[in-house]
Parts: structure tokens; C-alpha cells; sequence
């Protein structure tokens, strides 16, 4: 007999036990099965979480898995005396000589920074890397970009980062990179590794290798040189020139570093053809007088025909043409001492 009360079939069941309404039963025992919809979205969260991770950890190398503003305020931070040659200039010499390429005895540091500026604070800091004894050569990357004023002066900026940190370096360098470079797209092409060749960041069309000696191989897939050179004419005639002061100011610390017994090389750092055909046009560099005054200064100055090498942008070299690059210097070096 039916009880007047509501049977169980009718009363709703109490917190916790039961089904909801809009599922069907399952199998006694199989209760622990069922997904509702948080547990749907907390599985995807891990599974996303854990996904992200191990694509961080495959296309992850310490050669372009950088935060590059702590990559540079790694170079500013080296010790003093930590090199036998120094390599010095702008992102044209970071991204155009490679220390690989010199002798294995000689403790090759590349020492550029984007826009940087041969003034007095970054030639005093090239000096103090150099060891004590050994080859002690600083190797100067010249273009006319050195002699313009700029706010945004590559080493005066690491100066900067460095000086503001509020967190101990070692800790901003080890979660820098995830934090800003973790996620970046890679093609899936770059993250196979055909016949030992190493794998790449690419940002959309840019490849790019940091090493840890400086140096940054650098590649457009597509070379797009013309927009570069009227992105840099466009620069100029808004009034941008070398600052004659700078120029004196080079010149007259390469004849102190040369008669401390400093070796130094210097060349023009090489282009395409428009980039150097503009920039005599409109940077205002007397290139015949600055090399006379280096010579005279006791500097080497090596003469590089510009046409021997392949830039990507109009003004940097592709990563084979900057290896080429480096063994000629090095080869130079070597011949002259």
C-alpha cells in the first residue's frame, strides 16, 4: 500500500545525493564517471596549462627563449677583465660578428647594443673588459649612427634597467623569459631540427639567435631592403646627423687607448649599397677624414668592400654573411698583429 506521503519518486533528493534532473542514471558504482560542467572547465584548464607548458619546454632555447631587455642588461653586467677582444658598435655589430668565429684562445665578447653611441661612458666600459694581459683588442663596427645623439641609446637604457630593478637579477633573469617570450608564436617548421641544424624563434617574419657571447643571428625570410633604407632617409631628413663633437671625442680616446697599449681595429661595419649610398648623402660623416684621423689615433683600420656581404634589412647582415663577416676580421687580426 502507498503511503499518503510524498513517495520517493516524487520528493526531490536531498543535497548530495541523487541525480540532477537533466541527466540519466548511470550504472551503480559508476557515480565517481560523471563530469559536470566545472569539472569540464577545470579539466580543460589543466589540460591547457599542461599543453602550454610542454610547448614552452619543446620550442624553449636559451639562445632566443630571452626577455631582451634582460639580455642586454646581462652584457652590461659582465666583469671587468672578462675579455681579450671586445666587439663594439651598434645592433649592425650585435647582429653582424660573431665571436664564435675568432680563435678559441681569444676570449671574443660581442659588446653591442641597439643605437649605441661611442661616447665616453660606453668607450670607458669596452676598456674596462678587457683582461689585463693577453690580446687586449677592441674592434670598433663603425657606421655613422654612432655619432648621433640618441634617447634611445641601447647601453644607456641596460644602464638604466639595471640601476631601476627593484628584484635581484638572477631572479628576474630566470622568469623574465617565460614571462614575455614563453607564449610567443613559433612556426612549426622552426620547431623541427632538420640534419643538426638548431631550432629558431621566429616573430612573424624575423628570425633571431641569441648567444651568449653577444652575438644575435639575425634573418628576414623575405629580404626587404628599399622600405628600410627609406624608413632610415626618412629619419635623416627629419634632421638627424653626426654630432662632430662625437666624432673628436672617438678619435682622441682611440690615441688614449692605443698609447695604453689598447689594440684597436675599426672598419666601416658593412651595408647594402642605397644604405650606404643614403647615409653618405644625408648622416653628414666625413668616412676618408675618420679614417685618417684613426690611423693617425695608432688604429688599424680594415677596408671591407660592402658588396661581399647579404643584409636582410638594408643595414643588417644576414646570419651567413655576418659568419663570413667575423672569420675575414678575425683572419685580418690575426695577419696584422
Amino acid at each position: 500500500m502507498v503511503s499518503s506521503s510524498t513517495s520517493n519518486f516524487e520528493r526531490p533528493p536531498a543535497p548530495g545525493h541523487g541525480h540532477p534532473t537533466d541527466q540519466t542514471p548511470l550504472a551503480p558504482g559508476s557515480e565517481s564517471a560523471t563530469f559536470d560542467r566545472g569539472d569540464w572547465c577545470m579539466w580543460a584548464l589543466v589540460s591547457a596549462a599542461v599543453l602550454a607548458a610542454l610547448i614552452g619546454f619543446v620550442r624553449t632555447d636559451p639562445r632566443f627563449a630571452v626577455e631582451q631587455p634582460l639580455y642586454f642588461e646581462t652584457k652590461v653586467r659582465w666583469a671587468d677583465g672578462s675579455a681579450d677582444v671586445v666587439l663594439a658598435g651598434n645592433s649592425r655589430v650585435y647582429r653582424g660578428l660573431a665571436p664564435s668565429e675568432f680563435p678559441p684562445a681569444w676570449r671574443t665578447l660581442n659588446f653591442g647594443f641597439s643605437s649605441a653611441t661611442f661616447d665616453e661612458a660606453y668607450l670607458a666600459r669596452c676598456e674596462a673588459l678587457l683582461a689585463p694581459a693577453g690580446q687586449r683588442t677592441i674592434v670598433f663596427g663603425v657606421t655613422a649612427l654612432n655619432f648621433v645623439n640618441s634617447p634611445d641609446d641601447g647601453f644607456d637604457v641596460a644602464l638604466r634597467d639595471a640601476a631601476r630593478a627593484k628584484l635581484p637579477f638572477a631572479l628576474r633573469r630566470t622568469f623574465g623569459s617565460m614571462q614575455r617570450e614563453w607564449f610567443q608564436p613559433v612556426a612549426l617548421d622552426l620547431l623541427l631540427r632538420p640534419s643538426g641544424t638548431s631550432r629558431r624563434a621566429l616573430r612573424e617574419d624575423y628570425v633571431e639567435v641569441f648567444h651568449a657571447d653577444g652575438f644575435v643571428g639575425s634573418d628576414y625570410r623575405t629580404h626587404e631592403v628599399a622600405r628600410a633604407v627609406e624608413s632610415y632617409r626618412a629619419e635623416y631628413e627629419k634632421g638627424k646627423r653626426v654630432d662632430p663633437a662625437l666624432v673628436a671625442g672617438f678619435v682622441r680616446r682611440v690615441a688614449e687607448l692605443s698609447a695604453g697599449g689598447v689594440r684597436v681595429v675599426a672598419f666601416r661595419m658593412p651595408a647594402c649599397p642605397e644604405m650606404d649610398a643614403m647615409e653618405d648623402a644625408l648622416a653628414g660623416l666625413d668616412w676618408a677624414a675618420l679614417e685618417r684621423d684613426l690611423r693617425a689615433a695608432g688604429a688599424t683600420w680594415l677596408p671591407l668592400p660592402a658588396g661581399d656581404f647579404v643584409s636582410y634589412d638594408g643595414s643588417h647582415l644576414a646570419e651567413p654573411s655576418a659568419i663570413e663577416l667575423s672569420r675575414r676580421v678575425a683572419g685580418a687580426i690575426g695577419r696584422r698583429r
